[in-house]
């Protein structure tokens, strides 16, 4: 299933707001009537939201996050944004405590910290990764991209 499904799924099933695909007002609640701003500066991109709609993850990608990005997390109640590191966000873990991250140029994945903690490498290659998602498990992870080599797909 492509990123944006999953990411409309959990949208809905979390109040989550959508306006378009480059630069994304996010506006969620989590048993609250009225909608509220969770975008933060000047570009803000959503890249996943945790099962339960209570933490989304983030990347400023305007002059708020900088040439090769920032991500963040935030509660979806509002409360003030946590920031994670350079680079994109690709998912966060469903206890929230974990963001996958890649470098804005690509590169190996790390497994960051949202408090603290020590980031760790979790893939030692070269390869442009677009998706990549905690399973169920939360032990481990599912990435999906194309090999810059063979041009076929690493799942």
């Amino acid at each position: 299933m492509c990123r944006r499904n999953v990411l409309r799924r959990c949208a809905e099933r979390c109040g989550v707001d959508r306006n378009n695909h480059r630069r994304i007002g996010i506006r969620g609640w989590t048993g609250r009537k009225e909608e509220r701003e969770l975008g933060w500066l000047d570009w803000s991109v959503l890249d996943d939201i945790t099962p339960d709609g209570r933490e989304i993850l983030f990347d400023e990608a305007g002059a708020g996050g900088g040439v090769n990005y920032t991500a963040f997390v935030r509660g979806s109640d509002g409360s003030a944004p946590v920031r994670i590191g350079e680079g994109s966000g690709l998912g966060i873990s469903a206890d929230g405590k974990w963001v996958i991250m890649q470098a804005a140029k690509g590169g190996p994945l790390r497994v960051v910290p949202t408090g603290a903690g020590e980031a760790r490498q979790l893939t030692h290659d070269n390869v442009s990764y677009q998706r990549a998602r905690w399973l169920a498990a939360e032990r481990s992870c599912w990435r999906a991209d194309l090999s810059p080599d063979t041009g076929r797909a690493i799942t």
